[in-house]
């Protein structure tokens, strides 16, 4: 019985890109209160972006249960990719003033 899962390509690329996002927000965040800080952390955000996104990745194949209930794990790490990118999207949205997504 295998206990590893091999995560879809796009839920991979999906998973780095929700980490991209907020480590970007969390960049911007530190920036409005500590500018010198928030310019230095931006000059290396796409790596740690890239390193945490890779280690969360394994850490998840690692950590789901395989075997039998790999189909129901991948899905279920699908449905929660798709709330956050959905969350991260309504955010970005209202922010814009869009009619369709106001606070």
């Amino acid at each position: 019985m295998s206990w590893f899962i091999e995560l879809p390509q796009p839920t991979i690329v999906a998973i780095g890109g929700i980490v991209l996002a907020v480590l970007g927000l969390l960049i911007q965040w530190v920036s409005a209160y500590i500018p010198w800080l928030g310019s230095f952390l931006e000059q290396f955000k796409f790596e740690w972006g890239v390193a945490l996104s890779a280690a969360l990745v394994a850490w998840m194949q690692n950590a789901l249960p395989g075997g039998e209930l790999a189909g129901i794990s991948t899905l279920a790490v699908q449905l929660v990719v798709a709330l956050v990118l959905y969350g991260l999207a309504k955010v970005g949205l209202a922010s814009r003033g869009v009619a369709g997504f106001k606070r």
